[in-house]
């Protein structure tokens, strides 16, 4: 993404779409999932930060911020979200729309980059985390 970005393959970036979404009906397990959101538990306190510090990185400081936070898991032990939206409108002009879920059925692309140019998908993670474990 930064060698896009670096290169101008895209132009001028106007909407960058990153996610992390899986399928896990049952609910974020451990405490995660047991912790509210407003004491750090859920999916925008894990890979939220994640997302949102990716953004910053690629298209700077924000000016704007909307959020859609959702409680889907109707399990009494749950007060965690599990399915967040955030949008960040940078002072770049880029709009983030960043989305984490456990609860896709259908996971969308990891990062979807649509620029004056062109346009780039990325499907699946990269190989970063599983390179750390190996060491």
């Amino acid at each position: 993404m930064r060698r896009l970005l670096d290169g101008n393959a895209l132009g001028t970036v106007h909407t960058f779409e990153s996610r992390f979404e899986w399928w896990q009906p049952g609910g974020m397990r451990g405490w995660k999932g047991q912790t509210a959101i407003a004491d750090g538990g859920g999916i925008l306190f894990d890979l939220g930060t994640h997302l949102i510090d990716q953004a910053l990185q690629l298209f700077g400081p924000v000016t704007d911020v909307l959020a859609d936070i959702n409680r889907r898991d109707t399990r009494e032990d749950c007060d965690a979200d599990e399915d967040t939206v955030i949008v960040l409108r940078h002072a770049s002009g880029t709009s983030s729309r960043l989305t984490m879920s456990s609860v896709a059925a259908l996971p969308g692309p990891r990062l979807r980059v649509l620029g004056s140019r062109a346009g780039y998908v990325k499907h699946g993670l990269d190989g970063q985390e599983p390179a750390l474990k190996n060491g």
